[in-house]
């Protein structure tokens, strides 16, 4: 409708689905990674951070994101765009730092993670 649009996307760009029966998805990230790359996305009732390679294979990257004890009564709830009432406690935000780690920010837990290239935790901020 806007042709500034088509700067951007396309006119012919064609849509792909990039994964079914996710709950509510957040924080989409392009790594780049040699020649290609993958995208990340958060399910935030899930609670994991999916992986999707750039031929199109999906997987789990990162599980349990809020490691609080009781689940139950963290993050909050809302309504998914089925009607169902969900808990959210996922991570809902994405970014890498300047040396390419992934930074998670999880509302449920509070925290400003990041994930070090060994697979380890770091807490950022807490609570902040």
């Amino acid at each position: 409708m806007d042709p500034a649009l088509d700067a951007i996307i396309a006119p012919d760009a064609k849509l792909d689905t990039v994964a079914d029966h996710i709950g509510i998805s957040e924080g989409p990230l392009w790594v780049s990674e040699g020649t290609g790359g993958y995208l990340l996305f958060s399910d935030l009732t899930a609670d994991r951070i999916y992986k999707r390679s750039a031929n199109g294979a999906l997987s789990v990257f990162l599980d349990k994101i809020y490691d609080g004890p009781d689940f139950l009564n963290a993050g909050q709830q809302t309504v998914s765009s089925g009607g169902m009432a969900v808990i959210i406690i996922g991570s809902n935000g994405l970014t890498l730092d300047p040396q390419g780690r992934v930074v998670i920010c999880s509302d449920a837990a509070r925290k400003l993670i990041r994930l070090e290239k060994d697979g380890k935790r770091t807490v950022l901020a807490d609570r902040f």
